[in-house]
């Protein structure tokens, strides 16, 4: 329902407002996610969220409301799930707490592809579907902010080195991850062999650690200066 439309419902109504959004955004979630916002159909959205097409148009606009509404939900869950890792996560021992970081959003990404999906199809049209750009902009902070902290006590203890660009590292992270499956398919036919297999996957999680950990060392570090 759009802001200001009823201010007559009942708690009870509220509530059916609420599960009738969060169950089709979970739907358009699917399949924005599998076929892009140009191949998705509201009817089937509909269809497969157990509502009519009508209600869809009530509660968030046209498809591209509806897309735009999807992609707000998929950065508010970004911004929990970094918040609550970043609450409970140690800042010590510092290259410990690094590596759970790296190790944590490898597992994140490669569960919820769909959101990776999602974020590459909304980069073909040059991000103009990105509104809320408070809560966009703030998603990545809490695990910026930690990675900032655990850098300090890991410089001061002489395990990690000086003078890194911690927004630079987040991104390196992220890039690293993003890409193995974003593009798991298309490697995999390049390299001919199957990626998406649990060993492989393994595979470059460890390669990916080792990778990140070893550019964090004072001594890599001397060597690249």
């Amino acid at each position: 329902m759009k802001p200001g439309k009823r201010n007559d419902l009942t708690t009870a109504d509220r509530g059916e407002v609420l599960d009738t959004r969060r169950i089709v955004l979970d739907v358009a979630r699917s399949e924005f996610a599998l076929k892009g916002l140009a191949g998705a159909r509201v009817d089937e959205i509909a269809d497969k969220a157990g509502v009519n097409k009508q209600a869809i148009y009530y509660h968030f606009g046209n498809k591209d409301d509806l897309f735009r509404a999807t992609l707000d939900s998929c950065y508010e869950d970004i911004r929990a799930q970094n918040k609550a890792y970043a609450a409970a996560a140690p800042v010590t021992p510092a290259r410990n707490a690094v590596r759970s970081l790296i190790e944590h959003m490898f597992d994140r990404i490669e569960k919820r592809s769909e959101i990776v999906q999602l974020i590459m199809d909304e980069n073909r049209y040059q991000g103009r579907h990105l509104t809320n750009t408070g809560l966009i902009s703030s998603s990545d902070d809490p695990l910026v902010d930690h990675l900032r902290a655990v850098f300090k006590v890991g410089e001061a203890a002489g395990e990690i080195a000086s003078g890194i660009d911690v927004e630079q590292f987040f991104m390196d992270i992220i890039a690293l991850c993003i890409f193995y499956f974003s593009n798991i398919y298309t490697v995999s036919a390049v390299m001919d062999r199957d990626l998406a297999a649990p060993r492989a996957v393994r595979a470059r999680r460890r390669h990916i650690v080792r990778q990140l950990m070893a550019s964090l060392s004072p001594a890599a570090s001397a060597d690249v200066g």
